[in-house]
């Protein structure tokens, strides 16, 4: 999927901070539940997304290259590892039912 960088801020070492300009379909971190991940790639770079956050922000590492401001790059998810959190989140929607009718309140 085609995205545009929004803003680039430098986040912990290598890391940055990047905001998409547009909705991805790239699923946030939140309610106990990791981020997508996947791989963020452009004309001469490359970038691993370690993390997707809410409001459009990836946690990426460069690989190659610099990631600038206003710039169209392709990102791509990982599948089977968002395959595997979408499996983990239902079983534990159905863990916390079972728990519940075991021991209600």
């Amino acid at each position: 999927m085609k995205v545009q960088i929004s803003s680039v801020d430098q986040g912990d070492g290598k890391r940055l901070m990047v905001m998409l300009a547009g909705p991805s379909d790239m699923h946030p971190e939140g309610g106990g539940q990791p981020g997508d991940s996947g791989e963020l790639h452009w004309d001469g770079g490359r970038a691993k997304v370690l993390n997707t956050l809410k409001g459009g922000l990836l946690d990426v590492l460069p690989e190659k290259g610099s990631l600038v401001q206003g710039i169209e790059v392709c990102l791509d998810r990982d599948e089977s590892r968002n395959a595997l959190l979408s499996r983990m989140h239902s079983a534990e929607h159905v863990l916390s039912r079972v728990m519940e009718n075991l021991k209600p309140g």
